[in-house]
Order: structure tokens, then C-alpha cells, then sequence
């Protein structure tokens, strides 16, 4: 897949004029609805901040407390978004849109579609990853050949339907790999063998349209080889390479969405790979430690594109 041209990254984009007089005066309300199910606090808040500074309306609806017997589809111009990731959350989205709903799925059947596996649609793409394989056997012969074409020990297991690092082993013996696979295979867990990128800096791009609108670099821990987000503005000023902002990019059009988190490792030598990219993402400490506008951005986006869905329909926006 082509790149396209894209603008610099941006980290405090302007709110969406469609919402705002020339004079800077509302003109016109509009409705985010905002899917939860458990998400962190400051996840709502700040995009709840997004909208009253919009002057768009903001409702949170609890997936738990959801009456689907009662559920209506939302009215065309709403924007819609779903930051839990539990089944219970992605059946009330599903259950609340409709006809010029704004998502962030390409797609009018975006909604209704599970993406993936990640590392294959990136590789489709002509994306960088690390080099990986299916986890499917514990025949220790094809084990052996997978970790030598890996580029030896040590490398990565990844189980998926985890977040925070949790499922991200590093095997560093033949001893430890047979063993974890015994276990994978016997609880019907299929992982992936990944390449152990050494001493690589971790980064988090977050994307919405054709834009990255925050990044930070990941630490890690002592005695420890995951990464993690910080608490130091440091690690959220300097952006990565226009090479890595653009992978990111490519990354989130590459599962169909026009948002997300991407994780991508960067070597010495410069040379970058993407690992994932997270839909839906944790974005708040982006703009709560970094100052980058995520929310804002977020919000633009889909207003914008609640009137693009609402004109090709032949309806009015006042």
C-alpha cells in the first residue's frame, strides 16, 4: 500500500469549525455518546472535556445497566465512540448505531466486522513487523527451527486478549519454551513467536484520520524487559521519526479504523517494526502528562465526519 502525503503531526488541533460561528459563538448542538463498561476515569473525562469545549453534548451510557429491550438506534449526526473493550460494551455500540452515526470504522459494516490478526493485515500493507510465527505444536524439531528462524534465543511469546504487558513472555531457553508451550496447547491457547528486538525504544503513536496527535516513549521497569507508560512530560516532547509517524498511520488505515494506539519498537540502528495497533486505546495520559490533545482531536474528527455523513444523505445540520 502506498503512503499517502501527510501533514505534520499535529498535538493541539483546533476545534472543528462546523461547530463554531465565525465569531467563535455555537451554532448548533450535536450529541457524542460514549460507551463504558469500567474504563479509567480520566478516559471519560477528558473526552468529556473535549465536547463542552465544543459545546457538544456528552452522555455516557453503562453497558452493564443497558436495556436493549428499550434501545434505540441514535439519531444521524451523533457521534459514537466505545472505549471499553469488553464483548457486553461492542454489543451496545453495535445496538446504538445506525444511519449516519459517526465511528470511527471505515465502513458502514465497520462496526459489525472483528480486525485481524494485526501483524497479517501490516504485512498486507507492506508494513514492517518483527518477524513472527503461529505457536501450534509443542513438536520440539519445528520449535527448534522456529526459534533459528527467529534469529535465536531469546524471543517473544505473545498471547492475545491481554493488555498492560500481561501476555508478553520473554523465552529465553529451549527448556522454558517447551514447557510454555506444553501449557499453551493443553489450555487451547494459540501465541505468537516473535523476534526479540534488543534494547529497542518502545513508542506509542496515537492516530485519528490521516494524523498522529500524540506520542510518548514507553520505559521499563528493573529486572524487567515490558514497557509502560510514564508519568514524565519529558518522554511526551520529542516525536519519533517522520518514517515512524508514518508507519502509524498506515498501521491504523491497515485494521480499517480511523483511530488507535500503535505500538512500534524502534532498534539501534534506526530501523523500526510495528507490534499492534490497540482499537479502542488508552489515550488520556497523552493529554494529562503529555498535553497532547487527543480528545479534541478525537472529537473534530468524527464531527466532522457526522456532517459529511449527514450532507451525502441530503439532510441539514442546523
Amino acid at each position: 500500500m502506498q503512503a499517502l502525503p501527510r501533514p505534520p503531526v499535529v498535538v493541539d488541533a483546533e476545534p472543528s469549525s462546523s461547530s463554531r460561528s465565525s465569531e467563535g459563538k455555537l451554532v448548533r448542538n450535536r450529541r457524542f455518546v460514549c460507551v463504558d463498561d469500567g474504563v479509567p476515569e480520566a478516559t471519560v473525562r477528558v473526552l468529556g472535556d473535549a465536547c463542552a469545549e465544543r459545546g457538544i453534548a456528552f452522555e455516557v451510557i453503562d453497558s452493564a445497566a443497558f436495556d436493549f429491550a428499550s434501545a434505540t438506534v441514535l439519531e444521524p449526526g451523533s457521534l459514537l465512540y466505545r472505549p471499553a473493550i469488553s464483548m457486553r460494551a461492542t454489543r451496545v455500540e453495535q445496538a446504538l448505531f445506525g444511519p449516519g452515526v459517526a465511528t470511527f470504522y471505515v465502513g458502514s459494516d465497520g462496526i459489525f466486522r472483528s480486525v485481524g490478526p494485526d501483524l497479517i493485515m501490516f504485512e498486507r500493507a507492506s508494513i514492517a513487523v518483527p518477524p513472527w510465527f503461529w505457536a501450534t505444536t509443542t513438536d520440539r524439531v519445528r520449535l527448534r527451527k522456529y526459534v533459528d528462524a527467529l534469529g535465536g534465543l531469546p524471543i517473544v511469546m505473545k498471547f492475545s486478549g491481554t493488555s498492560g504487558g500481561v501476555g508478553v513472555i520473554r523465552i529465553d531457553t529451549l527448556a522454558g519454551l517447551f514447557s510454555t508451550m506444553d501449557h499453551a496447547r493443553a489450555s487451547g491457547q494459540m501465541p505468537q513467536l516473535m523476534t526479540y528486538v534488543p534494547d529497542a525504544i518502545h513508542w506509542r503513536c496515537i492516530v485519528v484520520g490521516d494524523r498522529v496527535v500524540g506520542f510518548y516513549r514507553n520505559r521499563t521497569d528493573p529486572d524487567d524487559f515490558r514497557t509502560h507508560a510514564s508519568d514524565d512530560p519529558k518522554d511526551y516532547r520529542d516525536p519519533p521519526s517522520r518514517e515512524i509517524l508514518d508507519s502509524a498511520i498506515r498501521a491504523t488505515a491497515a485494521i480499517d479504523v480511523e483511530f488507535g494506539g500503535v505500538d512500534l519498537l524502534e532498534d539501534a540502528s534506526g530501523r523500526h517494526y510495528v507490534v499492534e495497533c490497540n482499537f479502542p486505546c488508552y489515550f488520556a495520559r497523552a493529554k494529562l502528562v503529555g498535553g497532547h490533545d487527543v480528545g479534541g482531536a478525537m472529537v473534530d474528527w468524527l464531527d466532522r465526519k457526522a456532517d459529511r455523513l449527514i450532507c451525502s444523505a441530503g439532510q441539514t445540520t442546523d
